[in-house]
């Protein structure tokens, strides 16, 4: 498996000719050369330093740092819309060329406003860079760790350690006990958090939720080995595996529960995983095993309310956000058949206890690359079933390849989180009186009943984004 991260470049991870999915961490610097027909536009456009002198220049730096800030002290809720950068970027554009142009300082001509808009964003990247006020969203694909300009790099390795070992060392209640299930019903956590700042359907709907009477489940419940919400679930050990192999000298503990705010306590988070060794050490792990969705590179609104509420729960600075999606091969014959067509592929061993069906055990193959013989798979798959006793039913043996994967680095956004804060408490206190006062207009609306087809895609019904803390589906 020839997946790289450190160098900047991550191979497509498919090998097929017609394959139309390529994972791209490049990233784009200052000094990159682009493509000769982009640099024959660049020589034959001017820049702002070459139709300005240095004391306009000066000062219009000033004012683009001056609206920056003004921006974003006033708005820093905006933070968790994935078009940030980019509102963020025509705002000041708009405003630094309508000044010009009313100044007469500049003339309105294309060349003007490519080279106004190529100006503002040098020092937007320059801002964000020094972190003037506040960090960047998220940090492009692929962008080294000397390049990521967080306070973590200015906390000593023992007092991160020492941090780790405080959340190890705080005791949660045992999964599905009924103190387990009190500490859930006494909290909003932070895959759902994200409705308070959404539209007043997905408000309700959480006061809602947070209000129903608080029913203990004694019995083991049904687990639907087929939906999408289990699936990603399945393949949280593989995305990890994956990225220890993207980052070798990296090892991730995935044993966290969920834990309480140590200041706000209604409020949770339950980490995927947090990096314990190595040069990511410290760095909080999200992982999404995305169904039917596209990979962007850029986490939506809801991941990123959740990963920063994570990293205010569990006080760290960096989270890497980890985006994999996984294909399953029809057959064995078509995972031996197809042996060099895909860089990462693997093999689950779906098991179950005969005296509890119900509830799926899986055995992980680590992820093979294009050179594994068949008979190293073939190998493990039989010790693997030497090994378990005959208390165990072998159900089916999964073949699956990575088909997509994207890692980002978020850091953590204090100033979001202060200005969220008062809508989380107010939330709360509702949730508190209501759950005294009545909840019952809360409820959302019921649709009315058709004979008629839906024209809707079965996709829109099947975007599922996983509620790790509230093991629930989500529907967006």
């Amino acid at each position: 498996m020839n997946l790289r991260s450190r160098s900047g470049t991550l191979v497509d991870v498919s090998t097929k000719k017609d394959a139309s999915v390529q994972v791209n961490m490049d990233v784009q610097t200052d000094t990159e050369s682009e493509p000769d027909s982009e640099q024959d536009s660049d020589q034959e456009s001017e820049s702002i330093s070459e139709i300005l002198d240095d004391g306009i220049l000066y000062d219009m730096e000033s004012s683009i740092i001056n609206e920056i800030d003004e921006f974003i002290t006033s708005n820093p809720e905006l933070y968790s819309n994935p078009n940030f950068h980019e509102d963020l970027t025509d705002t000041i554009y708009e405003t630094m060329y309508e000044g010009a142009l009313l100044s007469d300082t500049l003339i309105d001509t294309e060349k003007n406003q490519q080279a106004m808009m190529e100006f503002v964003k040098q020092n937007l990247n320059l801002y964000f860079h020094h972190m003037i006020l506040s960090p960047v969203r998220q940090y492009p694909e692929g962008t080294p760790l000397d390049q990521i300009d967080v306070p973590q790099h200015s906390i000593s390795q023992e007092a991160t350690i020492e941090n780790i070992q405080r959340l190890k060392s705080i005791v949660l209640p045992s999964q599905r006990t009924p103190e387990w299930y009190k500490s859930r019903y006494n909290m909003i956590t932070a895959s759902n958090i994200y409705k308070v700042l959404g539209s007043e359907a997905l408000y309700n709907s959480l006061v809602y939720e947070k209000c129903k009477p608080l029913v203990i489940s004694t019995e083991n419940e049904y687990i639907n080995t087929c939906s999408s919400l289990h699936k990603g679930v399945k393949y949280e050990p593989v995305s990890v595996m994956i990225y220890e192999h993207l980052y070798p000298d990296c090892t991730v503990d995935t044993t966290f529960g969920c834990f309480q705010h140590p200041e706000f306590p209604f409020i949770g988070a339950s980490p995927d995983g947090i990096v314990t060794s190595g040069s990511r050490h410290g760095h909080m792990l999200e992982i999404k095993n995305i169904v039917n969705r596209e990979i962007t590179g850029i986490p939506s609104l809801a991941y990123w309310i959740q990963t920063q509420v994570q990293m205010e729960v569990c006080n760290l600075e960096i989270c890497d956000f980890l985006e994999t999606c996984f294909r399953e091969f029809e057959s064995d014959v078509e995972f031996y058949e197809n042996v060099g067509e895909y860089e990462c592929r693997g093999v689950i061993l779906y098991y179950v206890l005969k005296a509890n069906p119900g509830t799926p055990i899986y055995e992980y193959m680590r992820p093979i690359g294009l050179t594994t013989p068949n008979h190293c798979t073939e190998k493990w798959i039989f010790e693997k079933q030497q090994e378990k006793g005959s208390e165990y039913a072998l159900i089916e043996i999964q073949y699956w390849y990575l088909e997509k994967f994207s890692c980002v680095t978020i850091p953590r956004n204090r100033m979001w989180f202060e200005a969220v804060l008062p809508k989380f408490q107010e939330v709360w206190k509702t949730i508190e009186r209501e759950r005294v006062t009545g909840f019952e207009h809360r409820m959302p609306n019921k649709r009315p009943v058709t004979n008629k087809t839906s024209k809707l895609s079965p996709t829109l019904f099947n975007v599922i984004m996983r509620d790790r803390d509230q093991d629930q589906e989500t529907y967006l």
